[in-house]
Order: C-alpha cells, then structure tokens, then sequence
C-alpha cells in the first residue's frame, strides 16, 4: 500500500503496524469523502492536529486492491 500511495504522489509514514497512516500535502477531507463514495472507511487525523492525513487500516489481499483502486479514484475525483 505504501508503494502504491507513493506511486500516487502522498506521503506514507514508516509503519510497523497493521495501519498506515498517509499525508496527501492538503487537507485530506475530500479524499475521505471520495473514499466513503466507494464504501472504503479511513479515520480521519483531523482530532490529533493532522489534517492533510488519513490512517487506512491494512486488510487481507483483496480489500488492499479494492483501497488502492478507490485511492486512484479519489485522486481524480478530489
């Protein structure tokens, strides 16, 4: 995912966890509201002072594609 995201021109941060937190370099709200369109749920960083992030949970190998196609979506559509 954080290959994919980097590919896409967003920042993901180092994770050693089983999410992954990403930086679009703006505010990260139309994405969310791209990705909640397609029915893929992120959290929002916004409460912890991170408004340019959003933090995806890493799932098994099909929900993965499914977030990275809904990321590529969002990019375009935000």
């Amino acid at each position: 995912i954080a290959a994919a995201v980097t590919e896409l021109g967003w920042f993901a941060f180092p994770s050693q966890t089983n999410f992954l937190l990403v930086d679009f370099g703006r505010k990260a709200q139309p994405i969310e509201d791209a990705l909640f369109e397609r029915a893929v749920i992120v959290r929002p960083m916004i409460p912890y002072g991170l408004p340019n992030c959003l933090r995806m949970t890493v799932g098994n190998p099909a929900e993965t594609d499914r977030l990275i196609q809904a990321l590529r979506e969002a990019r375009d559509a935000a």
